[in-house]
């Protein structure tokens, strides 16, 4: 198995994918950022596609922090690590982003087991 976490173009969420696993029958991606523990932890369930793999679109407003952030991924169900991931993240999103976004997240997915560095500017 494989996870990434890609910063989308314009800087407000994590791309993440899951590769390999695609006997699962559900995949979640918990996310969280380094600062201050898991008190900004959220869990979003991703999307398997046509390929097997897993994704879903994390929108950083949630989490409110630059800096570390760690992915997990359970499968079937929310006790089952599969793959972990950590991404860098150079700048928090600001205020007026976070009421900009929808509250709503959409996922989709893919598998890897490894640890990219994401540096990108949050606008």
């Amino acid at each position: 198995p494989a996870m990434t976490a890609v910063l989308s173009a314009d800087g407000r969420y994590l791309d993440v994918t899951l590769t390999g696993r695609g006997d699962l029958s559900r995949v979640w991606f918990p996310t969280w950022s380094a600062v201050n523990g898991q008190d900004d932890l959220r869990w979003y369930e991703a999307v398997k596609q046509a390929d097997g793999s897993w994704t879903c679109r994390v929108p950083l407003a949630n989490h409110k922090n630059a800096g570390g952030y760690f992915i997990h991924a359970y499968g079937n169900d929310k006790r089952n690590l599969v793959a972990h991931t950590t991404v860098s993240v150079a700048q928090a999103v600001s205020p007026q982003v976070w009421t900009q976004l929808s509250a709503r997240t959409t996922c989709s997915g893919t598998r890897r087991k490894s640890s990219p560095t994401v540096t990108g500017r949050i606008r």
